[in-house]
């Protein structure tokens, strides 16, 4: 049985994206938890996650023949297991648009990102709403909203998911919904309504619960 090595799911916004897609596609697998050390997301050093993945980060995939060490790529590979889960659209219009949303979100919005550390166990303060006079995390916010309008225009205007079935994109855009919610970010009903459904997801409430669950504490990120 596959094993996805993870990080802490209090923070490791790329850990759960696969886990989602994994979960989604009826795909078996044990996961396993590596703590991140330190808020380390990089090569931490630590044995474990060394030998879990050959760039020393996580999340990683162990099958029989090889490791897939990258979130996109565990969650393309899942889509390929299991053509039939939605986790790519049919279409081919659909899937190009499903495919450059995930890959955008793979590599930019470093405002929110760094600004808007993931941490599930942390409520909101009031402070929060200084957060977003950021540009930076406007800009993002805005280029999210964009993105989420027009897939869900183009593709799926009932939704509540971008393209019908849950999907890669959505697998990406769910670590985003639990950011706005922990730092109270302001977006248009249509927005707010997608990341509920979202943070409604039966994967996603695995997830949270043992995120909540978890005893590890990295102050970097619980003072964030």
């Amino acid at each position: 049985m596959p094993i996805l090595y993870l990080g802490n799911k209090a923070y490791s916004s790329w850990s759960m994206r696969p886990f989602l897609a994994l979960r989604w596609a009826g795909i078996a697998f044990e996961d396993h938890v590596l703590p991140m050390i330190g808020g380390v997301y990089g090569k931490s050093g630590d044995a474990a996650i060394e030998a879990a993945s050959p760039t020393g980060r996580v999340p990683a995939l162990k099958l029989d023949l090889m490791t897939i060490w990258d979130s996109l790529a565990i969650c393309e590979w899942a889509a390929e297991q299991k053509p039939d889960s939605g986790l790519l659209p049919k279409d081919p219009i659909a899937r190009a648009f499903c495919r450059s949303a995930a890959a955008e979100m793979h590599s930019s919005f470093q405002g929110i990102r760094n600004k808007l550390p993931m941490n599930l166990r942390r409520a909101t303060k009031a402070e929060d709403a200084v957060r977003f006079e950021d540009v930076n995390i406007q800009k993002d916010i805005a280029r999210l909203q964009e993105i989420w309008a027009d897939a869900r225009t183009r593709f799926n205007p009932a939704g509540p998911f971008l393209f019908g079935a849950r999907s890669i994109a959505d697998a990406f855009f769910t670590p985003v919904a639990t950011r706005f919610r922990t730092y109270g970010a302001k977006v248009s009903p249509e927005a707010q309504a997608y990341c509920d459904a979202l943070l409604a997801d039966a994967a996603y409430l695995e997830w949270e619960q043992a995120a909540k669950a978890e005893t590890w504490v990295i102050e970097v990120f619980e003072n964030a």
